[in-house]
């Protein structure tokens, strides 16, 4: 088994992070686009991980480049 060093969990907790803050961001700026009439259609919890995913997808296209 390999040995994760602790740079690598490191490096894995600040992709966490911005993969939370994009998310978060892009919650944000669909609840001012859209405020309630979108969020009252899905649940709170189903749209959050829609906007994780959505960041995991934005940070990944982002270290392609």
């Amino acid at each position: 088994m390999a040995k994760i060093t602790r740079t690598e969990i490191l490096e894995y907790v600040v992709v966490l992070f911005k993969v939370l803050f994009v998310g978060l961001l892009i919650f944000i700026f669909l609840e001012i686009i859209a405020p309630r009439s979108v969020l009252s259609i899905l649940n709170l919890s189903a749209w959050f991980i829609f906007c994780v995913i959505s960041g995991i997808i934005v940070i990944v296209w982002g270290e392609e480049k």
